[in-house]
Parts: C-alpha cells; structure tokens; sequence
C-alpha cells in the first residue's frame, strides 16, 4: 500500500478527520490532503504525521522503504544499532565515568522489556558485543546525545555511517 493510503486508512481508523490530523501535527491542512491524494509526498512530516496518528513511523513507510537496513559495512552495523536505541528497541546501560560516558568495558545492549515480554524465556535478551571499537564509539554517541549537543552528535553518526570496512574482512 502506498503511503497516501495508508495514510489516509489509519486516519479514518483513528476516526479523525483531516482538519484534527493537521491541528495535531501542526501540518497544513492543505499538505495533508496532498499526502492523501498522493499528489505531494509526506517524507518530511513522517514523524509528525505518526506523531499525531499515535503510531510508529514504520506504519507510514511503504513497503521498500520498511527494509531500509543494508549489512554489508561495520557502518551499517552502526546504523542499525544505534537507530534501535533511537527507537528504544535496544537499551544501552552500564557504568559511567565522572563526565558521563559509558565505560566501554561495562555496556551491556538489551531488548526492551516491552518487547522481551512477548518473547518466549528462552530469546536472547541481551546483545553481545565485544569489539572494544563499536563499545567506545557507543559510548561517545550515548554521550553526546544525552548531553544535546546535536551537530557534533550528526556529524559524529555520519562519520560511524560512513565506515566502509567490509563485515566479511571481520
């Protein structure tokens, strides 16, 4: 299904009209009636637009855009991790140091209980990861992002994005 229907079908299911979708996304009532008609894209309003349904912004992606995630590079590898902690699906806790950075050595990656509640006893509920690297760099991430320092945080993730290093040279 395309994204201006399904747009438009979890509107009508929330029983809401296109003027309260606008008034609870602050979107123009004008956009969204282009969303729904396809005749403007919504990318850009994905989170308000999923924001104002109540609903993840997975549901508003198109089929080809929900399988997004690509593991050829220890970047993506990063990518997706670190948008799973965005996501609150993955966890990241430990013991920080006196500026608030995770002790690399201490993280420890877990499955949100929320989820781990709808799995059986015996999935793994925890992630393992023992390359030291990966462990530092997500405590510089956890650090940054905590502390809201946005553009070193977006030019940080770039530069973790951008790791070509095959995971078959691993």
């Amino acid at each position: 299904m395309c994204i201006s229907n399904k747009l438009k079908t979890l509107r009508k299911i929330k029983k809401i009209t296109q003027s309260q979708l606008s008034d609870l996304t602050g979107i123009h009532l004008i956009s969204i009636k282009k969303y729904e008609t396809n005749k403007m894209k919504p990318e850009r309003h994905i989170k308000e637009l999923s924001s104002g349904l109540n609903i993840s912004s997975i549901c508003l992606l198109d089929d080809k855009q929900q399988h997004f995630y690509r593991l050829q590079t220890i970047g993506d590898i990063y990518a997706l991790i670190i948008n799973l902690i965005k996501q609150e699906i993955i966890i990241i806790n430990g013991q920080k140091d006196n500026q608030g950075r995770f002790l690399a050595n201490t993280i420890e990656l877990s499955i949100n209980s929320i989820i781990t509640s709808f799995l059986s006893n015996e999935t793994i509920q925890k992630i393992q990861i023992d390359d030291l690297e990966i462990l530092k760099n997500l405590s510089e991430w956890e650090y940054l992002k905590n502390n809201n320092q946005d553009t070193e945080l977006e030019y940080f993730e770039l530069q973790l994005f951008s790791q070509d290093i095959p995971l078959n040279s691993l």
